[in-house]
């Protein structure tokens, strides 16, 4: 999938990725599996004729063996991730167990990966960023145990949660320059608890919602800044003949801590949003969408000295192949 990006002036970024996998079946409950996915990026800064380019480049490829037998499901595999001359060996693994038929459900998982940061990526999470800022890939380490399950058309699922990520991006202002963020990299642990459940009226209308709390520390920073402890959500999704998709959500979010101007940390206020994204398929390669946001003109601050938008909307059209 390649992609093409004028990020701000003088700013561009452009990046061909994709993946394959292989898998076999063996005798209906085992399985094995390769995979393989690339990803090539590049960072153009022409700010003020100052020409700087960044090339990264990433490749990652592994193995895995599938256990299913509808009473125990398990999958042991590992991962080789090439991040430019770096090479890591992740591990996959994930233990499953029915303890009463599709009612109750025990599961486990530790995964790590690469997580992949571009400039992009930065500015799609905070607009404000400055023009040259470091640009580092994430590693993340998730232990999850959980319990899930199904009963009639309710679904739950409720995760306990462990996680460590090296270089996370941290976002933060200096004294001396007030008007555009910073990005620090540090280790950030988090605990918590994750409670997902949905409920299907019909078999094209269903009910969903999430509860997130997080306890967070980071490693060298003060506090994770910007990242809320507490995510709550509230939606409904609807599907019409395949053909039009509706998703409309109250999204909220509270316990993100900040750096003032004079270097103490602050509460940032709670937040609600309300979202809107409806999307009509013409053909199985072309559709048109419209996504509208904060949709009840909500005035709140996700990032200091930055009010948020009031309600605003896109329209755009999807090409698939």
């Amino acid at each position: 999938f390649p992609s093409h990006d004028r990020l701000r002036n003088g700013v561009t970024e452009w990046n061909v990725e994709g993946s394959t996998f292989l898998e076999k079946k063996i005798k209906s409950v085992h399985g094995i599996g390769l995979t393989f996915h690339f990803d090539i990026n590049q960072t153009d800064n022409n700010i003020s004729g100052n020409d700087s380019i960044l090339k990264r480049n990433i490749f990652r490829t592994g193995a895995w063996y599938a256990y299913d037998d509808d009473n125990w499901q398990a999958k042991a595999g590992f991962e080789l991730a090439f991040d430019g001359p770096i090479t890591y060996i992740y591990p996959d693994l994930y233990l499953e167990k029915r303890l009463y038929d599709h009612y109750l459900i025990a599961y486990g998982q530790w995964k790590m990966e690469l997580g992949k940061n571009t400039y992009s990526s930065l500015v799609e999470t905070n607009p404000f960023i400055k023009d040259y800022v470091s640009i580092r890939n994430s590693r993340i380490e998730k232990r999850i145990g959980g319990l899930k399950g199904s009963i009639s058309h309710f679904d739950y699922d409720v995760q306990f949660r462990s996680q460590v990520t090296r270089r996370m991006p941290l976002f933060f202002t200096l004294q001396s320059d007030t008007k555009r963020f910073w990005v620090e990299y540090d280790k950030v642990q988090s605990l918590g608890v994750l409670v997902q459940a949905s409920y299907e009226f019909q078999r094209n209308l269903k009910l969903v919602a999430s509860f997130q709390y997080d306890w967070l520390n980071a490693e060298r920073e003060l506090k994770a800044f910007y990242i809320p402890t507490i995510q709550a959500k509230v939606g409904v999704q609807y599907d019409w003949k395949k053909k039009l998709f509706l998703a409309a959500d109250i999204l909220g979010i509270y316990g993100a801590k900040a750096l003032d101007e004079n270097g103490f940390v602050v509460q940032m206020p709670g937040a609600v949003d309300v979202n809107l994204n409806v999307e009509y398929r013409f053909h199985k390669h072309f559709s048109v969408f419209c996504e509208g946001y904060n949709l009840a003109n909500m005035k709140y601050t996700r990032w200091l000295r930055y009010p948020s938008f009031g309600a605003h909307a896109a329209v755009g059209l999807t090409f698939r192949f």
